[in-house]
């Protein structure tokens, strides 16, 4: 985004003496700005470029290759789309990054807080955290800034999910708060559910496992202590 900030700079200072010139003689309607793309968008042409290969045959020698390079790159658009907005993200003074643990999702919701009104809200999946943020104005027109509005740990939720009565609403609820989420469609609203019970579900066989061996090394210290002292003899 610098770059292509700094790229429009010197077309608009240049304008009126070599760029104009040069516009003129290819007789380029559109103007130069209009070919300063950031790396991202040449992403979206490529995915197209192979969505309209794919699209157009299904029988052909690379179609497997094809696949796989149309898989990637809509995995690297995702994650590109997920960077840009976790870097707007101001977290408060008391979480970091490093304590959130790696971003699963990022999406706008309408969220109701304890059936208060419906509020627009970018919500973040972690691995260890959800947070409720809300778009604020910056400085500049290009640049995206959340502030957080709700910190809620992932150890400390519960989740009533979407249901075929309620497809587009789930509920990620704490003793203090409960967080009602409208999804856009069905489709988002199952992907959503779905991740946050694999996170919990992953947190309580991470629970189990550490019983168990809290379990076993009681267990064979008993075993080590009996042990340990010769049997008088009779």
């Amino acid at each position: 985004m610098v770059h292509e900030r700094r790229a429009q700079s010197v077309v608009e200072q240049n304008h009126d003496g070599i760029i104009s010139d040069l516009e003129r003689k290819l007789e380029d309607k559109l103007g130069l700005s209009a070919g300063l793309i950031k790396p991202t968008q040449r992403m979206v042409k490529y995915k197209q470029f192979l969505d309209i290969m794919l699209a157009g045959s299904e029988d052909f020698e690379d179609l497997e290759e094809v696949t796989v390079a149309q898989t990637l790159v809509t995995n690297i658009l995702n994650r590109s789309n997920d960077l840009c907005h976790l870097q707007a993200l101001q977290l408060p003074p008391d979480c970091s990054h490093d304590d959130t643990g790696d971003l699963l999702k990022q999406c706008d919701f309408n969220v109701s807080v304890n059936n208060k009104q419906k509020r627009v809200r970018r919500v973040f999946l972690f691995e260890n955290f959800i947070v409720f943020s809300k778009e604020v104005p910056s400085d500049e027109e290009t640049e995206l800034k959340y502030r957080t509005k709700h910190v809620v740990g992932m150890h400390e939720i519960g989740l009533t999910p979407y249901t075929a009565q309620e497809p587009l609403k789930c509920h990620v609820w704490t003793p203090e708060a409960t967080f009602s989420l409208y999804s856009d469609t069905p489709e988002e609203a199952e992907s959503w559910s779905k991740s946050i019970s694999n996170i919990l579900w992953g947190q309580l066989k991470q629970i189990k496992r550490d019983r168990d061996m809290s379990r076993m090394r009681k267990t064979r210290g008993g075993a080590r202590t009996r042990g340990a002292f010769p049997r008088p003899r009779k």
